[in-house]
């Protein structure tokens, strides 16, 4: 019975809950802006991909050093 009510409330509340895809959490913005320029084309993907691959190699780098 209080299953019912829960579905009762998310059916009422379906305009605030499920519908506004366009919310995002603050901390979560920087690992959406990375996702999107890996996964996005375009000449400004390619130039994102090699400043990413370049820190990527020196953080394995000196990390394997120190």
């Amino acid at each position: 019975m209080i299953q019912l009510i829960g579905y009762g409330f998310a059916g009422l509340l379906r305009t605030l809950l499920v519908w506004p895809t366009y919310a995002l959490y603050p901390n979560q913005i920087p690992s959406i802006s990375l996702l999107q320029s890996m996964h996005f084309g375009g000449l400004l993907n390619r130039k994102k991909m090699k400043y990413f691959w370049m820190g990527n190699s020196f953080l394995v780098i000196s990390d394997s050093v120190y």
